[in-house]
């Protein structure tokens, strides 16, 4: 049967090689090639209009949702990243809006205009004055006006069917409806993987775990934008909110994920390969379509010796000594 792989990792853990070693298997292929697939997992995305629609109680949380989930959607279709160097490329196209219009009816069970008090106080003065104008010349109340749509969706199982269908749809325009296996990276959230990977067939799990030393010498390196790379204090402080404790251990404690370290597969491939295939329950020995070469990323490892400065080597190894990988 065919398989959906979501690769997760933290930020800088060194998911990329595994997604980038399953990519370049004959019976898989990756429908966003090297990029990151973020339509489920960012902030505005699909997991969050499902968590505001059936995990967080409040009557206009779902209807500034799927405000916020169209908007992305409109921006996500023009993004341009680069498809190797010097070349950019979009990642989707028309057929994004499309099929987002549609799952949005699907999943529409009642649907107004209104203007709600947050709405309100967040309009700016420009706003303000057309509307007093158009209240006022034209005659035309809020309603009329069309200020806001309020929405209320549908049960929460009719939205898991059309989401599938919807994610379903986006991937399949970019694979031409292949037979192969699909692998996605970062297509979920590391913090909620199970629950933000239920959009997807038949899928499995990888969730990949890295030493916190290269983990920020990876966001230093880069000056990743969404990482604390500037700070090694702070860099710790954000890990042990996020990646300590026995929430995080409990979270990838799933019969659907597999936990990967990025030290083991890099430097014990065939051992780790065996166990990753085994969990996909995929051949263990397959032609190869795309270059993948693990020397390469070993290369990866260790970097912290070489690109972060003694002080933050130690105080990293000091203050995370629990979470170290090699």
């Amino acid at each position: 049967m065919k398989k959906t792989v979501i690769v997760l990792g933290t930020w800088s853990s060194g998911s990329g090689a595994i997604s980038d070693y399953l990519s370049s298997r004959a019976d898989f292929v990756n429908p966003f090639g090297t990029n990151e697939f973020k339509l489920i997992s960012d902030p505005m995305g699909l997991h969050h209009l499902y968590t505001n629609c059936y995990i967080k109680k409040d009557l206009l949380y779902p209807s500034l949702a799927f405000e916020n989930f169209k908007n992305y959607i409109d921006k996500l279709k023009d993004y341009i990243v680069y498809s190797s160097p010097g070349v950019k490329k979009k990642l989707y196209d028309e057929h994004l809006i499309k099929e987002t219009k549609n799952f949005l009816q699907k999943i529409t069970f009642i649907s107004y205009y209104g203007f709600p008090h947050f709405k309100d106080v967040t309009l700016n003065l420009e706003k303000k004055i057309q509307l007093k104008l158009k209240r006022k010349l034209l005659k035309k109340n809020l309603v009329d006006q069309k200020l806001f749509k309020i929405i209320v969706p549908v049960e929460k199982k009719v939205f898991l069917k059309e989401a599938k269908k919807y994610i379903n749809n986006v991937i399949n325009h970019k694979v031409k409806f292949s037979k192969k296996h699909i692998v996605l990276n970062n297509g979920g959230d590391i913090l909620d993987p199970v629950n933000s990977t239920n959009y997807y067939n038949n899928s499995k799990i990888i969730c990949v775990t890295r030493d916190p030393r290269d983990i920020f010498c990876g966001m230093k390196t880069r000056q990743a934008n969404s990482t604390p790379w500037y700070d090694v204090n702070l860099f710790i402080k954000w890990y042990k909110f996020y990646f300590t404790g026995k929430k995080f251990k409990s979270i990838l404690n799933h019969p659907k994920i597999l936990v990967i370290k990025f030290e083991n597969f890099v430097n014990n491939f065939e051992k780790q390969n065996k166990r990753l295939c085994k969990f996909l329950g995929i051949e263990e020995k397959i032609l190869l379509i795309n270059k993948f070469d693990i020397n390469s990323s070993k290369k990866n490892i260790y970097k912290s010796k070489k690109y972060l400065n003694k002080k933050e080597q130690d105080l990293i190894k000091k203050k995370l000594k629990n979470y170290l990988q090699w």
